[in-house]
């Protein structure tokens, strides 16, 4: 009776533990067959069974080390290409960059041309013009004291360029345009030179010819304006290439006994 009592309640009790045992059991279970599943030696034998079998030797294949980082790689441990970090811009603002605002203010009007370089199409030509209309008073000068002011001009024009390549974060910006302003004052000192800075006919010339050395830029100044730095770069190139069209000009000139 006692042995049949006890075969008799001994499923009722363990159903009732059953209901009454919280599932914590099954949880642990499946936490741990997850983590075996991720083991070294778990990965190491589903990367022999999924890797191809190395060439010229039947029945052994190629393992990869499993990798510990579970965002870099895949069971078996086969890296997963990923793209390479973008460089981060500058996080310094253009104002830290140029100075205090006066000064950047100042420096684009001068490298703009006083707003001629936002002319919207062929702002070196503009840059161009304004050179030639600052060449009107500046034609009552000596030519020492016109090579001076030129002088003058090509470092205002380096110092103005360098501030606005930085404020602008640009090699060489289309809206900068005194280094065409002060190439075109380059081209047309042969006018002061040789006494005749009033003649129209020669001054339009003198526009065309430095023009026409600005877009074509022949050796020396293609080099000049790919080799140095900054404001450097921006300007030293149009002044070469005035210089080769003041020579052309004073050519000229002299040819036509100007």
């Amino acid at each position: 009776m006692e042995v049949a009592s006890r075969c008799g309640s001994g499923p009722s009790v363990r159903s009732a533990e059953a209901l009454f045992d919280p599932p914590t059991r099954h949880l642990e279970k499946r936490r741990r067959r997850r983590e075996n599943a991720r083991s070294p030696a778990a990965l190491a034998r589903r990367a022999r069974v999924e890797s191809p079998p190395v060439r010229g030797y039947p029945g052994r294949v190629a393992v990869l080390p499993p990798t510990s980082d579970p965002l870099s790689s895949v069971p078996g441990g086969r890296p997963i290409q990923t793209e390479a970090a973008s460089p981060q811009p500058d996080p310094a603002p253009a104002a830290s960059r140029t100075g205090p605002g006066w000064v950047r203010a100042l420096a684009l009007f001068v490298a703009t041309g006083a707003g001629s370089g936002y002319s919207p199409v062929a702002s070196g030509t503009a840059g161009a013009a304004v050179g030639v209309l600052l060449f009107w008073p500046f034609a009552a000068l000596s030519f020492p004291l016109y090579a001076v002011t030129m002088a003058g001009a090509v470092g205002l024009a380096i110092w103005s360029a360098d501030v606005a390549t930085r404020h602008w974060a640009t090699d060489d910006d289309g809206r900068i345009v005194s280094d065409e302003i002060v190439g075109q004052l380059i081209t047309l000192a042969p006018l002061v030179f040789l006494g005749n800075p009033h003649s129209l006919g020669w001054v339009v010339t003198g526009f065309v010819l430095f023009r026409v050395y600005d877009v074509w830029k022949p050796g020396p100044v293609r080099w000049l304006e790919e080799n140095l730095p900054g404001g450097y770069g921006v300007v030293l190139d149009d002044v070469l290439a005035g210089v080769f069209g003041a020579i052309t000009l004073g050519a000229l000139m002299l040819l036509a006994g100007a």
